[in-house]
C-alpha cells in the first residue's frame, strides 16, 4: 500500500471593495496581496525556515464591479 504525505499549503485569501476606478482596484489588490505575503511569511517564519506565500486568492471580480459597464474609464 502505498504511502502518502500530508503536505500544507500556505495561502492568502483577499477580499476587497471595489470601486469603478479600474487604476484603484489594481493598486488596492497590488497593496493587499504584498501585505498578505509579508504577513504569512513572517508568521511562517517564526515556525519553519520556510519564507513567501505560493497562493493568493482574489475575489472573482477584484478589478471591476461585475463588468466593464461599472467603470469609469474601461479599457479592453
Amino acid at each position: 500500500m502505498a504511502s502518502s504525505a500530508l503536505k500544507t499549503l500556505r495561502l492568502a485569501l483577499i477580499q476587497i471593495s471595489v470601486t469603478s476606478n479600474k487604476a484603484s482596484n489594481l493598486k488596492h489588490a497590488r497593496k493587499m496581496i504584498s501585505e498578505a505575503a509579508v504577513a504569512v511569511t513572517a508568521k511562517h517564519e517564526q515556525q519553519q525556515s520556510s519564507k513567501g506565500v505560493p497562493l493568493v486568492v482574489l475575489p472573482e471580480c477584484f478589478n471591476s464591479p461585475y463588468g466593464k459597464l461599472g467603470l469609469s474609464n474601461p479599457t479592453p
